[in-house]
C-alpha cells in the first residue's frame, strides 16, 4: 500500500481554496436575491458555513492540531511527516 506525502504548502493551500470558494457562495447568497430558493438555504445552512468555520479553525490552530495529533498517535507516520528514503516500501 502507497502513501501520498502530502507537504505543509499543500495543505495549507488546501485549506485556503476551499475557504474562499465557500466563503464566495456565501457572498454571492447575501448580496444577490437568492434567498428565495430554499434547496440554496438549506445548502448553506448545512454545509457552506459549517465548511467556512472548519476550514477557518484549521488555518487559526493547524499548528496546534498538528502538534496535538503527533502527540496522541505518536509514530505513526501522518501524511504531512517527511518520510526517510527507504521507508515507504517497494514499488
Amino acid at each position: 500500500m502507497s502513501t501520498r506525502n502530502v507537504s505543509n504548502k499543500q495543505v495549507r493551500d488546501l485549506q485556503r481554496v476551499t475557504h474562499l470558494v465557500a466563503a464566495l457562495v456565501l457572498v454571492l447568497y447575501v448580496y444577490l436575491p437568492l434567498g428565495s430558493v430554499p434547496l440554496l438555504t438549506t445548502v448553506l445552512q448545512f454545509a457552506v458555513l459549517p465548511l467556512l468555520a472548519a476550514t477557518g479553525m484549521l488555518m487559526w490552530q493547524w499548528t496546534r492540531l498538528r502538534k496535538l495529533l503527533t502527540t496522541f498517535l505518536g509514530s505513526t507516520p501522518m501524511p504531512w511527516q517527511k518520510h526517510p528514503a527507504g521507508s515507504q516500501g517497494k514499488r
